[in-house]
């Protein structure tokens, strides 16, 4: 059986994965939340993040 071309590798989802652990955990230092552009920003694109790691598990299954 042909894998799905859309599907994304292990190295797609663990990378993003990754990166939203990442996200999550800047969310216990205000610096960064600063940089990100303040609390609106920073929630905003950690979502964003969160979307792209949920979209690319429902390709996998």
């Amino acid at each position: 059986m042909q894998s799905d071309a859309s599907a994304p590798t292990l190295k797609e989802l663990g990378a993003a994965r990754a990166d939203l652990d990442r996200w999550e955990h800047y969310s216990d230092h205000p610096g960064f939340i600063v940089k990100a552009g303040g609390q609106e920003a920073y929630d905003a694109e950690l979502g964003r993040r969160f979307q792209q790691v949920t979209a690319l598990e429902s390709r996998s299954n």
